[in-house]
């Protein structure tokens, strides 16, 4: 995957196994299965917005929004 595509490239992947390991083990059924999947979409959500307020504090606003502008997604590709 290509970083011009989105921010969090990283984040996939354990987004990825807690929601597939929530259907697994709860089937929507448990919501306890799901613990592990609302924690991870938490922490990357929060981690998201501290890296968007750091970035324009570190690179400037102009230079954060040609950046915003060339990289649209920050999580999902065509999600948000």
């Amino acid at each position: 995957m290509d970083w011009q595509l989105l921010r969090l490239v990283w984040a996939i992947m354990p987004l990825y196994l807690s929601f597939s390991l929530g259907l697994v083990f709860g089937c929507f059924a448990n919501p306890w299965a799901w613990t592990c999947f609302v924690f991870i979409v938490s922490l990357f959500t929060w981690r998201q917005r501290v890296g968007e307020a750091n970035g324009v504090e570190k690179y400037g606003a102009d230079q954060w929004e040609e950046y915003s502008a060339q990289v649209k997604y920050r999580i999902l590709p065509g999600f948000c």
